[in-house]
């Protein structure tokens, strides 16, 4: 779980290096096998670590913040971030 985190961060520090499509393309790619490591790994966790009456809410607030994340960073962009 760590070592996909690890990679996509790499793989993010590649994206910023990189101005060729096809290594986007590729990196694009890689990046979605290491999240694709990753988030089953989180739900599991999240779903083990919390109690059966508070995961509903757990999980609401887990995708609420991931779409939040989205939004923000979608606004930011003409304001140069």
């Amino acid at each position: 779980m760590v070592a996909s985190l690890f990679f996509s961060a790499f793989i993010l520090f590649g994206f910023a290096l990189h101005s060729f499509p096809i290594v986007l393309m590729i990196l694009t790619i890689i990046k979605g096998f290491t999240i694709s490591f990753f988030d089953p790994c989180s739900k599991a966790l999240i779903g083990d670590l919390t109690e059966s009456k508070k995961r509903l809410k757990v999980f609401s607030m887990k995708y609420f913040c991931g779409n939040l994340g989205f939004a923000i960073g979608r606004l930011s962009v003409p304001f140069g971030g």
